[in-house]
């Protein structure tokens, strides 16, 4: 059965959302997330109060890394759900067309993260420096772990999902953040584990997957010349993951500059804890649309009117209220969260600034997934890409000039604004689709390519 067909994801989803299956898997995922995000925090608490800096900079470089690719995954996971979903495509060869892509993917993305390395070796020291060029192995493990876990999301497999995210967020997170608490000589031992994990977590993944590996080999090796399988690969996947390395670039811009100038060590720390503890608040978002994205996919065209409401009148209304009331709270609670951070006083104000304009754009940002997440339901992955592409390089720009003239303050403030325009853009492109009248491409629009995302 597994290397065959799966015509019945749609039929599975719609009759999991009768038995109420579906409000209990986004439950598990949720629980799954809320609880590795819990560790995140209490562990980047520990990290930024510690005496020692340059070990704790290390492995904010690492969780930097780390979080970039869990947020990026180069778009492997939602690819993957998106095609096991549809029903169209064996399993096999969808496995094997994205392991082909990500392999490539993850040795590119392994070299960004050496230069990244050696850009940051003058912040912590060349001796130090040496443990993070450990990193350099994780985006190839994390490219082939992506798909498996869209693969099981697809399969309802959110009980082990939420074990391996919580595995996960103890052997990245608290239990290094202890290790360089006690001696900062362990930094080593961190690295080591943080990178272990991956490698054990991808095998057992896997294993659970129950996918013959030798037939995804079979597939691997062939050429694979054409045919609807890998036209439906090459219609979804390379836009998905653009759109994924392309949105995740938004999120990292700011710390990527920031590194790159080699910056004090304790407004490194402290700018990163900031960004850290607000990508923590990301596994909500995610992890409801874990679930809900194979949903939308199946009951885009049922669920038409209920979606509409939601997308062009309640979302954007809720999504500016938070904003504007967490820009708030962030402001009035700063000197208390920077404390708990350890923050030296001298850059107290400035980071004041820049809690309450990430918080702002942080729930912004929520909002922005969801939309994208319905606009790739509806086979718009292409329109999603340019979108974001497009502002790339005014913004990048943009967050130079501001850095340079106005600091950390500066930087976030234009990380911010593009934040706030991709979102604007989203929602006005979603509003559009919704009343144009669209819903999902026809199975022989699909497999002929006459499908266009700007139809």
């Amino acid at each position: 059965m597994t290397r065959g067909r799966n015509p019945s994801g749609i039929v599975r989803l719609m009759t999991a959302w009768r038995r109420g299956t579906f409000l209990r898997n986004v439950q598990t995922s949720l629980g799954g997330s809320l609880i590795p995000a819990a560790i995140g925090v209490l562990a980047m608490f520990m990290l930024g109060r510690t005496p020692h800096r340059s070990a704790a900079a290390i492995v904010l470089m690492a969780w930097t890394v780390v979080g970039y690719l869990g947020f990026t995954d180069v778009g492997l996971s939602r690819s993957a759900s998106r095609l096991v979903s549809d029903g169209r495509e064996a399993i096999t060869s969808i496995v094997a067309s994205l392991w082909r892509a990500s392999l490539a993917l993850g040795a590119g993305m392994a070299v960004v993260v050496a230069v990244l390395v050696a850009l940051f070796g003058d912040a912590v020291g060349a001796g130090r420096q040496n443990a993070l060029w450990l990193l350099t192995i994780v985006p190839v493990v994390s490219a082939l772990q992506f798909p498996v876990i869209g693969l099981l999301e697809a399969k309802g497999s959110f009980h082990k999902l939420a074990a391996q995210r919580i595995g996960n967020a103890l052997c990245t997170y608290m239990v290094p953040a202890l290790l360089v608490v006690v001696n900062d000589s362990l930094v080593w031992v961190s690295i080591v584990l943080l990178v272990g994990y991956r490698i054990c977590a991808l095998i057992w993944l896997w294993r659970i997957t129950n996918v013959p590996l030798s037939g995804v080999w079979e597939a691997f090796r062939s050429a694979g010349g054409g045919g609807p399988d890998r036209g439906s690969v090459r219609r979804v996947a390379p836009w998905v993951a653009a759109s994924s390395l392309i949105g995740s670039f938004y999120l990292y811009v700011d710390r990527g500059l920031l590194a790159i100038s080699g910056p004090r060590v304790d407004v490194w720390v402290t700018y990163v804890a900031i960004s850290e503890l607000m990508l923590k608040t990301y596994l909500i978002p995610t992890a409801t649309l874990s679930v809900a994205f194979p949903w939308l996919i199946g009951n885009f065209k049922r669920r038409r009117v209920l979606i509409k409401q939601l997308f062009a009148i309640w979302a954007p209304i809720v999504t500016l209220g938070l904003a504007a009331s967490g820009t708030v709270i962030a402001w009035l609670s700063a000197p208390v969260v920077l404390k708990l951070l350890g923050a030296s006083s001298d850059v107290l104000k400035p980071m004041s600034a820049v809690l309450a304009i990430v918080v702002a754009s942080t729930i912004v940002n929520w909002s922005s997934q969801a939309y994208v997440a319905l606009l790739q339901a509806i086979d718009r992955q292409r329109m999603v890409t340019v979108m974001q592409a497009v502002l790339i390089l005014p913004f990048t720009c943009a967050a130079i000039w501001s850095f340079g003239q106005f600091g950390v303050v500066g930087l976030s403030a234009v990380w911010a604004l593009s934040v706030l325009v991709i979102w604007v853009l989203l929602v006005r492109r979603t509003v559009a689709e919704l009343k144009s009248g669209v819903s999902q491409p026809t199975r022989e629009g699909i497999e002929d390519g006459s499908h266009s995302d700007f139809a």
